[in-house]
């Protein structure tokens, strides 16, 4: 029903670090599974990675698309971890092996030289290469960097004067663990730092997945004020980011709806409310 292989169905991480393995000699197998489990952490995900593996384990060695972007995540964390005979992945549009690539549409991957579109600077307003993002979303070129404050700073004295039982290293470390890119850091601390409610229970409302593992981080690390949300649906205390794949979409699911196995995942029976992380409740096994 699904098209999935039965040993993506029973044990979609256990047929990732096999065929890693028939690969890559350079690292260990536990090493492997840690970085397969750390990469992809919901089970659909895995199942994904591992189906796309299972019908074509070529990936591990040439890198080339199109394949789920996931592939492409695997791919870099290994080389990271120090793999010698796994691909780096190659961007789909000029075939140059990359430690970072943007995904788009139909599982392709590829490079910011070729993937990335000329915008209106906010600051110089002219058309140049975008190499980041203000505070507003507004486009940057390489010569006009936001200087309006320094967003991890601002996060750090928000969290420590919420939370004094956290230091500066915590929250930093916390948020590096939460996403790994430095605009993704920016991006997160300033939302966080526009609402600061979403450490004290309105993560349910945050406007990237990103600041629900930075709650959950914030929490593991010792927070005793930091809140992790409930879903505004049933009203449980679960893992609410596997929530934002509904994000935008006509309306909220039905709670009669049956998922599908890949999915792993069972909609909540009470009546939703109209929130980004309630529009799909579910809950993770």
């Amino acid at each position: 029903m699904t098209g999935l292989a039965e040993e993506v169905i029973a044990d979609p991480v256990g047929l990732v670090v096999r065929l890693i393995g028939n690969v890559e000699r350079h690292l260990p197998a536990e090493r492997v599974r840690d970085i397969v489990l750390t990469v992809v952490r919901a089970r659909a995900g895995r199942r994904s990675l591992a189906q796309a593996l299972h019908d074509d384990p070529s990936l591990l060695r040439t890198g080339r698309p199109p394949a789920p972007y996931c592939v492409a995540k695997l791919l870099v964390a290994l080389n990271e971890a120090g793999a010698q005979n796994v691909a780096l992945p190659r961007c789909g549009e000029c075939g140059r092996a990359c430690g970072y690539v943007g995904s788009s549409k139909g599982g392709h991957w590829g490079c910011s030289r070729c993937f990335d579109k000329p915008a209106v600077c906010a600051g110089c307003h002219e058309e140049r290469r975008v190499v980041s993002r203000d505070r507003h979303g507004e486009p940057r070129c390489a010569n006009c960097p936001d200087t309006d404050g320094d967003p991890l700073q601002e996060l750090t004295e928000l969290v420590t004067g919420l939370d004094p039982a956290l230091d500066d290293g915590v929250v930093l470390a916390a948020l590096g663990r939460a996403t790994v890119r430095p605009a993704g850091q920016r991006r997160l601390a300033w939302a966080v730092v526009a609402r600061p409610e979403l450490l004290t229970g309105a993560g349910y409302e945050a406007p990237t997945p990103a600041a629900l593992r930075f709650v959950d981080e914030l929490v593991k690390a010792g927070a005793t004020k930091v809140v992790r949300p409930a879903c505004p649906r049933c009203h449980g205390v679960k893992a609410l980011s596997s929530c934002w794949t509904a994000r935008g979409s006509a309306g909220p699911a039905s709670p009669t709806t049956r998922p599908s196995p890949a999915s792993a995942a069972a909609p909540c029976a009470n009546p939703p409310n109209a929130t980004p992380m309630a529009d799909r409740c579910v809950r993770t096994a």
